[in-house]
């Protein structure tokens, strides 16, 4: 048997000021105190820990040991931009160390590896020895209205026995109203060197010509 309690207010014990009371027009709950939560709270929480927006020409985005720390293992990472070339992609590469502390470096050599697969046909690029990460399959135009969009998790940041991916999916916008969307994954493929650091930064660029502008933002996850 369920029952179901009506109420628009809640009268704190001995006060008669202090009450609780629920708005059914507005949905608004208003508690006349500051409240003190006492407890523990479980589950999983996107914290915000950077946001920036790209209003004129850069190479790269660069996102250092300030952000990807010891803090979080998992962060999760959306990025919309446009190019100044015609035919561009996007890609990445991770600065790793071996030590939890500091910034760390890019791999220097084909240290990363990546893979991709458009939605709309068989496009597939892959590679497990790499100067660098492929994070979209189709090149991206120039023209105005044209760009992308891409989202994706930063996984075992702080993980030595696994090498550290970035993977999630990238839309493609076109001057004529099409799309394009594909599958990414990227990361680091050689165990017991770069493979086996922790990941203390990204870098995010397109291979030909600047990011133009752009909307950036990163999340830890806890």
């Amino acid at each position: 048997m369920v029952s179901t309690l009506k109420v628009n207010k809640i009268q704190i014990p001995n006060s008669d000021s202090d009450v609780i009371s629920l708005d059914a027009s507005t949905g608004n709950i208003t508690v006349p105190k500051p409240v003190t939560f006492s407890g523990t709270v479980t589950g999983t929480a996107m914290v915000k820990l950077l946001e920036t927006d790209v209003t004129s020409s850069v190479s790269e985005l660069v996102i250092d040991g300030t952000y990807i720390n010891e803090t979080y293992e998992t962060y999760f990472i959306s990025l919309s931009g446009a190019g100044s070339a015609d035919g561009y992609r996007v890609h990445c590469q991770f600065y790793t160390s071996a030590t939890q502390s500091g910034n760390g470096t890019i791999a220097s050599g084909s240290h990363h590896g990546h893979g991709t697969h458009s939605m709309q046909d068989t496009g597939v690029s892959n590679s497990d020895t790499d100067t660098e990460c492929r994070l979209t399959n189709s090149t991206i135009g120039n023209n105005t209205g044209e760009g992308y969009l891409l989202w994706g998790y930063l996984l075992g940041a702080n993980r030595t026995d696994v090498p550290v991916q970035f993977m999630g999916q990238k839309t493609t916008f076109y001057t004529n109203g099409s799309q394009e969307a594909c599958n990414f994954v990227g990361g680091m493929v050689t165990p017991g060197t770069y493979g086996a650091y922790y990941c203390r930064g990204i870098r995010l660029y397109h291979n030909s010509g600047t990011i133009e502008t752009a909307k950036f933002k990163l999340y830890g996850i806890s």
